[in-house]
C-alpha cells in the first residue's frame, strides 16, 4: 500500500517557521551578554578535555586555557553565541517547514542545535589552542576568523544530517524537492539582497544607469515564464552543482573585496548552473539571452558600452535607446528554434544534489552575513592635518570638482595648490571613511580624462617628516601639455603604492574585525619631477583618529 503524498509546506507554515525564528534570533540578540559567559565556561572544559584526550599539555583555569608555549582566552567573541544564534535561526526555519517530521521530531532536531554548536565552537577553540601553542603565540585574527567559518559549517552539517535522520520514513520526493528548492530559492533571495542594494543606489539620480531596473524586470519574468513551462531535466544535475560552487566561490570573493559587478555576474552564472541542473541543457542554452538582457540593467554597463563605441554614446538618451535595441535583438533570439524547442524532451535524473546546492547557499549565506554583520564592525575614522606651509611651499584652497565632492562628501576631500617660485603642485586626498568603494586607482581617472601614460614607476619616496612611502609615479602627456602624477594608500600605519596591495591587505583586516579608514594621496604638477621631489621631500602630513 502506498504512503499518501504529503502536501508541500503552505504560505501560513513559513510565515509561522519565519516568524518564530526571528523573534527567537532577535530575543538571543538581547540575551547574548547574559548567555556567552556560561558558553565560555563549557568551551573551555570541553577543549581541554578534546585536547588531553589526545595527550595535548593543557591546563585551565577559568576560561584561560594555557600550554607550555601559549595562553589563550576564550573572549566573549569565541564563546560560540554567534553560531549558536544563527544555527538556532536556520534550524527552526528549516525544521518548521520539513515536511516528513512530526511535531516531536521538529522540535527535537530543533534543540539539537545547542549541542552541535556548542560542540562546533568546542572543536574550534580546540584548533586554536593548538595552532597558537605551534606557533608560540595566539593565532591572529584571520585564523580566528576562518576557524569560526569552520566551525558553522560543521554544526550546519551536523543539523542537516540530523533533521534527515529524524524525518518520517514516508518516501515523497516530489514534495521533498519543491520544499529544498523553495529554500534554496530563499537562500538564493538572501544572498542577492547586497547586489540589489547597490542596484538601486545607481539607478536613481542623474545616472546614465537610469531605468535599469526595466531590463532587469524584464528578464526576471521571461525567465520565471519559461521556467515553469518547462519540465525537470536533471541529468546534468552535477555538472550545474559545480557551475553554483564556483558561482558561489565568485560571490564570496565578491564579497570580501566588495566589487559589485563581480557578484552580479556570479548571480547570473548561479542562474545558469541551476538551469542546467534542473532544467537541463537546451533550457541552460535558452537562457544565456535572459541573462545578457538582465546584465543590461545593471550599473556600470552604460560606462561599458560607452567604451565599446568609443563614446560615440554617452547621453542618458542614446545609451537607452542602445540598450533596448540589443535589449529586443536578445528577445527576439529567444525565437529561434534552437530556444523555442528548449524543455520539450524530459529526461529523469539520478543523483539529486539539491541537500548540496542549499548546504554551499547556507555556507555562503553564513559567510556573507558574517562579513556584513560581524567582521570589520570595528571602524577608527581618522581626520587629515595638512599646514598651509610645507617648508617653503606656500598653499591655498581649490574648489574640487562638483561630482567628486558629491562621491566623497564635502568633509571627506581635501584640494589644495601650493606654489613655489613659480613651480605649482596640486595635493588632491579623498578619504573612505571604512567604505572601500571611495578608492579606486587615480590612474583611471587621469587617463580617462585624455592623458596618456608615458611612464611608470612604483618606488619609495621619503616626505618630509622622514617616513618612507611606497608610491606610483606616472609621466603623462596630453597633446603638447605633460602631467608628473604620483599617488599612494595609507590608514596612518601602512601605506601602499596600488590599490590591489590596499584591497588585499584590507581584506585580511576585515576578517580579523577591522576596517580601516584609506586615504588616498595624489599629488601632481606639471613642472616635472624636480619640483614633484623637491615637494615631496618638504610634504608633512599627519592622520589623526577623529575625536582628538
Amino acid at each position: 500500500m502506498e504512503t499518501p503524498a504529503e502536501s508541500p509546506p503552505t504560505r501560513k507554515a513559513w510565515i509561522l517557521a519565519g516568524s518564530v525564528a526571528a523573534v527567537v534570533f532577535l530575543i538571543f540578540e538581547s540575551v547574548t551578554p547574559l548567555v556567552a559567559a556560561p558558553l565560555r565556561e563549557i568551551s573551555s572544559i570541553l577543549a581541554q578535555g578534546f585536547l588531553q584526550a589526545i595527550g595535548f599539555p593543557v591546563s585551565r583555569a577559568g576560561t584561560i586555557l594555557s600550554t607550555p608555549r601559549a595562553t589563550f582566552d576564550v573572549v566573549p567573541a569565541c564563546s560560540g553565541s554567534t553560531t549558536l544564534q544563527v544555527l538556532l535561526f536556520l534550524s527552526i526555519v528549516w525544521c518548521g517547514v520539513h515536511p516528513r517530521l512530526t511535531p516531536g521530531r521538529r522540535v527535537a532536531a530543533i534543540l539539537l542545535a545547542f549541542p552541535l554548536a556548542i560542540l562546533a565552537n568546542a572543536l574550534r577553540v580546540s584548533a586554536l589552542v593548538a595552532m597558537g601553542h605551534a606557533a608560540g603565540g595566539e593565532p591572529d585574527g584571520v585564523v580566528h576568523s576562518l576557524t569560526g567559518v569552520a566551525a558553522f559549517a560543521l554544526a550546519m552539517l551536523g543539523c542537516f544530517d540530523i533533521t534527515r535522520r529524524l524525518a518520517s520514513s514516508s518516501n515523497v520526493p516530489g514534495v521533498r524537492d519543491r520544499t529544498l528548492t523553495w529554500i534554496l530559492g530563499g537562500l538564493l533571495a538572501l544572498l542577492s539582497l547586497p547586489f540589489l542594494a547597490w542596484c538601486l543606489e545607481n539607478w536613481g539620480g542623474g545616472s546614465t544607469d537610469r531605468y535599469g531596473q526595466f531590463f532587469l524586470a524584464a528578464a526576471v519574468a521571461v525567465a520565471v515564464w519559461k521556467w515553469k513551462r518547462s519540465p525537470t531535466d536533471r541529468p546534468r544535475e552535477g555538472w550545474g552543482t559545480v557551475g553554483l560552487g564556483i558561482s558561489f566561490l565568485g560571490m564570496a570573493v565578491s564579497t570580501l573585496v566588495d566589487v559589485n559587478i563581480l557578484r552580479g555576474l556570479s548571480l547570473l552564472l548561479a542562474f545558469l548552473s541551476l538551469c542546467l541542473a534542473h532544467k537541463g541543457m537546451r533550457f541552460a542554452a535558452s537562457m544565456i539571452p535572459v541573462a545578457l538582457l538582465a546584465y543590461l540593467g545593471f550599473p556600470s554597463v552604460s560606462y561599458q558600452l560607452g567604451a565599446l563605441t568609443s563614446w560615440r554614446f554617452t547621453g542618458l538618451g542614446s545609451l537607452l535607446v542602445l540598450k533596448s535595441l540589443a535589449a529586443l535583438i536578445l528577445l527576439a533570439s529567444l525565437m529561434a528554434p534552437f530556444f523555442r524547442s528548449a524543455g520539450e524532451t524530459s529526461a529523469a535524473g539520478g543523483r539529486r544534489f539539491l541537500p548540496l546546492q542549499i548546504l554551499m547557499a547556507a555556507l555562503l549565506a553564513a559567510f556573507q552575513t558574517y562579513c556584513y554583520g560581524f567582521a570589520g564592525s570595528n571602524l577608527q575614522e581618522s581626520r587629515l592635518e595638512m599646514s598651509y606651509l610645507q617648508g617653503p611651499w606656500v598653499g591655498a584652497d581649490l574648489e574640487p570638482p562638483r561630482s567628486e565632492s558629491d562621491y566623497f562628501g564635502k568633509d571627506r576631500i581635501w584640494y589644495r595648490r601650493f606654489l613655489r617660485e613659480g613651480a605649482g603642485v596640486d595635493v588632491l586626498v579623498t578619504s573612505t571613511g571604512g567604505d572601500r568603494h571611495r578608492a579606486h586607482p587615480p590612474a583611471y581617472c587621469v587617463s580617462g580624462d585624455g592623458w596618456e601614460t608615458v611612464e611608470t614607476d612604483v618606488s619609495e619616496r621619503r616626505l618630509g617628516d622622514g617616513a618612507r612611502v611606497p608610491m606610483t609615479v606616472l609621466r603623462l602627456r596630453k597633446g603638447s601639455e605633460e602631467l608628473t602624477f604620483c599617488y599612494w594608500f595609507t590608514n596612518g600605519t601602512e601605506s601602499f603604492a596600488g590599490f590591489s596591495g590596499m584591497v588585499l591587505h584590507d581584506t585580511l583586516r576585515r576578517l580579523g574585525g577591522r576596517r580601516a579608514d584609506w586615504f588616498v594621496f595624489r599629488v601632481m604638477t606639471p613642472s616635472g619631477g624636480a619640483a614633484l621631489d623637491a615637494f615631496l621631500a618638504e610634504f608633512r602630513p599627519r592622520l589623526m583618529p577623529r575625536g582628538r
